[in-house]
């Protein structure tokens, strides 16, 4: 069993109800809501050692919820993903992975 460091419990929350609803802008931006909240929780040797990936990862999604409400076909078109599910899909995975590194529990 996983010992947690960190949590984000009303965060996560609100995203898994998106997700449910397939809300994809609001997805992307709950999720930057959700990695500013876990940067600031992050101890000084954590963010040493995995501030530069989430960061990479925060600036990623930077305008994608603009781009999949006003210009879908730029994800499929020009970003190269399959559809603007699949992209989603992308951000959701690298999320989770950071979450899983600095051990952070994304409540239910």
């Amino acid at each position: 069993m996983t010992n947690w460091k960190y949590k984000l419990e009303s965060e996560g929350k609100l995203l898994r109800k998106l997700i449910e609803e397939e809300k994809e802008p609001e997805i992307i931006e709950q999720l930057q809501v959700c990695y500013r909240r876990l940067i600031s929780k992050l101890t000084p040797k954590d963010k040493e050692i995995f501030l530069d990936d989430i960061e990479e990862s925060y600036n990623l999604i930077d305008r994608e919820a603009d781009v999949i409400r006003n210009t879908p076909d730029v994800v499929v078109n020009q970003w190269e993903f399959i559809s603007t599910g699949d992209l989603i899909d992308c951000r959701l995975r690298d999320f989770y992975d950071h979450c899983d590194d600095v051990k952070c529990w994304v409540g239910l």
